[in-house]
């Protein structure tokens, strides 16, 4: 078989270039691959060169790259009939939290108590008897960024006030401020969140993430404690997956009330601090490596 591995731009957030380290696990599997440019003019015609069984993309979380990959994502799958991945199931979704509960509240899957509105006159409405604090988070934005903690009803009016103005919020990235709506999540007092990242029908990662700090992103200093994963978030983990058709995906859950609860899911994800080598023994606990042994279990 054969893949086709896209440059991605890795190198600027997590230290190093996937398309690297998927050549080295294609290399080490006796499995033929080629690298495209997705960035240039010619990227059809790359692709009808190659010729590859299926092609692999890490975009990442950076507007412009994300663009870019949904546009050729969905034209390669719908259009040329070619095999890719992620595919355009699994990545419609990504960095789209308001996306995501729309498919969390049609399958049941259960998620913390959120309100999403376009309609300023219905927040106002919605937020007349809420309790602080509550957490706002815009659309997209990963590592914690763009989420903020609202203390109280001041700070909430002052906040709504900027969302729903012709400028809207500024978030991380200039131009992608957020505007003319609300993402409302009760605030849940943890001590610890989970990820667990499924490949295929296993659960090839799940440790908790421990922090002081309301945030438990490892990016923020949250640390990583693989003791005691319950089962019933494994086998959630697994549910969803099959059901959304995720060849591969990273879930962050929490235990709210006594019940697992998905905040977020992502099938593109990074491992950006030392932890992951300390605790793992490898950069990306092997997860690239595994990526690869899947897809050619898949297409083989």
């Amino acid at each position: 078989m054969k893949i086709g591995l896209i440059k991605d731009q890795s190198i600027k957030y997590d230290g190093y270039s996937w398309h690297e380290d998927y050549a080295k696990y294609c290399s080490n599997l006796n499995i033929d691959y080629s690298f495209l440019d997705f960035c240039q003019s010619n990227w059809v015609d790359q692709i009808i060169a190659s010729d590859a069984d299926c092609y692999l993309w890490r975009a990442w979380h950076v507007p412009w790259d994300k663009e870019n990959a949904k546009r050729k994502i969905h034209f390669i799958e719908k259009t040329l009939k070619k095999n890719i991945l992620p595919s355009w199931e699994m990545y419609s979704s990504y960095d789209d939290k308001i996306e995501q509960l729309y498919i969390l509240d049609y399958y049941n899957f259960p998620h913390p108590i959120t309100f999403i509105s376009h309609s300023y006159e219905e927040t106002k409405n919605y937020t007349k008897n809420l309790k602080y604090p509550i957490i706002s988070k815009a659309s997209d934005g990963a590592m914690g960024d763009n989420v903020r903690l609202i203390e109280n009803r001041t700070h909430l009016n002052r906040h709504l006030g900027r969302i729903f103005s012709e400028k809207g919020l500024q978030t991380r990235y200039n131009g992608r401020n957020q505007q003319k709506y609300v993402y409302l999540q009760e605030f849940v007092p943890i001590e610890k969140d989970l990820r667990i990242i499924t490949i295929g029908n296993k659960v090839e990662l799940a440790f908790w993430r421990t922090s002081k700090e309301w945030k438990k992103n490892i990016s923020n200093g949250g640390r990583i404690d693989c003791k005691n994963i319950p089962s019933n978030a494994v086998n959630l983990a697994l549910e969803v997956s099959k059901k959304l058709n995720m060849h591969w995906c990273a879930y962050d859950m929490i235990i709210n009330n006594g019940q697992i609860q998905i905040l977020e899911f992502s099938s593109v994800f990074g491992f950006s601090t030392e932890q992951y080598l300390k605790v793992f023994g490898h950069k990306n606990a092997r997860i690239l490596e595994k990526q690869i042994e899947y897809i050619k279990q898949l297409f083989s």
